[in-house]
């Protein structure tokens, strides 16, 4: 296996023990690669992408965790005001317990919260980081609130 194919299965592994319900979409594009699935969480969906960024020579550059706004959940009645704080109180109660590597509000129409570690070149990478990246960016968000997979399989 290439570093790509085994992180995006360590990362499918994860999010498969994480959100056992939950169905696990793939992301893959010219710069990215990873794994996203939705949940529900204090009644707001909210989307969960674990990935990576490649370079042109297919190496990772980094790994990033990303909570973000469904585009659905803006329409709701809640809209961009309750999501907007609830990915606040994430960030922070994430970042007391994180070590290094804070997340980072991203605001806008659909904000987020983004996590990345980088590596320096193209022999810098190390799966047993990317793997504690992101075991931890999941472990500080589900320990406080119980949440539901917003799309299961069948």
């Amino acid at each position: 296996m290439n570093d790509q194919e085994l992180v995006l299965d360590e990362i499918h592994h994860l999010l498969n023990k994480s959100f056992p319900e939950a169905i696990v979409w793939n992301q893959k594009s010219k710069d990215f690669i990873g794994k996203y699935l939705y949940i529900k969480y204090e009644d707001i969906e909210i989307g969960v992408f674990l990935g990576c960024t490649v370079n042109a020579a297919d190496k990772i550059k980094s790994c990033l965790s990303l909570y973000f706004t469904n585009p659905v959940a803006v329409l709701t009645p809640a809209g961009v005001g309750a999501i907007t704080r609830l990915l606040h109180k994430l960030m922070i109660r994430a970042n007391l317990k994180l070590k290094s590597y804070p997340f980072k509000i991203i605001n806008g129409k659909y904000p987020a919260i983004l996590r990345m570690i980088h590596f320096e070149d193209d022999t810098n990478y190390n799966i047993d980081k990317s793997r504690v990246f992101f075991n931890e960016s999941l472990k500080e968000i589900m320990k406080y609130e119980r949440h539901v997979p917003s799309f299961v399989s069948e």
